[in-house]
């Protein structure tokens, strides 16, 4: 739609209206905010399934965090990768770069649980991500 001076007026998704009467661009409109309330609810009810199924230990994923496992559909901590995280997390302490991290694991017999070899990201999400047993403790449980 073109105003006088110029300026156009333009749908929230960025695309510009056309030339149509003015009761169908508000029509549009008003379309598109339910539309957006819709998929707001949809993403706030998916994320508080997901949350509540996590905190009771329940499968919530189709693979497991690294450090955890599924058996019988509650996710326990895997002792060996455990004790990876710890070390990974000690080296880093140590000052040990991501790349040296993921080749002395390698030498050591540790591997990443569904790649051949540790890359940098996935060492460095491992060290930087908060242990399950602090996350406990800041939730309050």
């Amino acid at each position: 739609m073109s105003w006088p001076s110029g300026g156009r007026v333009g749908y929230p998704v960025g695309r510009l209206c056309p030339d149509v009467l003015p009761g169908t661009v508000e029509h549009g409109t008003l379309l598109d905010a339910f539309a957006e309330y819709e998929r707001s609810m949809i993403r706030a009810r998916t994320a508080a399934g997901l949350r509540a199924r996590r905190e009771r230990g329940l499968r919530f994923t189709l693979y497991p965090p690294y450090g955890w496992r599924f058996v019988g559909g509650r996710m326990i901590a895997d002792p060996a990768q455990q004790k990876t995280l710890v070390r990974m997390r000690t080296l880093r302490s140590r000052g040990v770069t991501y790349r040296e991290i993921g080749v002395r694991l390698l030498a050591e017999g540790r591997r990443p649980a569904r790649a051949k070899a540790w890359s940098i990201g996935m060492v460095r999400s491992l060290v930087n991500r908060v242990p399950a047993d602090a996350a406990a403790t800041r939730r309050g449980a």
